[in-house]
């Protein structure tokens, strides 16, 4: 999926949504259900996450990833998910999720083994502090993330700050949230 998305966006790198145009930058990465592409619109950049409408169940649970995390404040330590559509992309339907694009990704900052364990202590008890933060945001609202791993956690370079995402699989209280799937 992520490949042929990747491909299309090559050879036609506008998108085109509900609140305007975003040109294809690059390929991110690919989760369980689905892709996620940088776009810039203007001189911001954004991550588009993409699902595919091929499985009912996935679609209802991607729907609620969205709505439920807009059924919220915003904080920093979690994922700002910006818009919600549908799209046809090369013959196939889409959903989307528009979010704010991050620096890097836990996973992909890796371990920094050339540094002493004085100079890792600081980024160790700031992701930790920035980790209990979000997680504590979400418990507060009823939200049980569900997912916690280095590809899921995410690196904000301008707040400097590690922040919660991908809530593609987390748990909305049913007596709180309104949603579709059962997780």
């Amino acid at each position: 999926m992520a490949a042929s998305l990747v491909q299309y966006f090559k050879k036609n790198p506008t998108l085109d949504t509900d609140i305007g145009a975003f040109d294809y930058v690059s390929d991110l990465g690919q989760g369980g259900n689905a892709s996620v592409l940088k776009f810039k619109r203007d001189v911001h950049e954004f991550a588009i996450k993409f699902i595919p409408h091929d499985d009912d169940g996935k679609q209802r649970r991607f729907r609620d990833e969205f709505f439920g995390a807009a059924q919220i404040p915003t904080h920093k330590n979690v994922v700002n998910s910006y818009h919600f559509d549908t799209r046809e992309i090369d013959g196939a339907v889409y959903s989307l999720i528009v979010m704010k694009a991050y620096s890097t990704t836990l996973g992909k900052l890796g371990i920094a083994t050339h540094e002493s364990l004085l100079e890792k202590e600081g980024p160790a008890w700031q992701l930790f502090i920035d980790l209990c933060k979000g997680l504590l945001h979400l418990h507060t609202h009823h939200i049980v993330h569900r997912d916690i791993k280095p590809q899921n956690i995410f690196y904000d370079e301008k707040a400097k700050a590690f922040v919660i995402g991908d809530l593609g699989i987390a748990h909305f209280k049913a007596e709180v949230f309104a949603k579709e799937a059962h997780t």
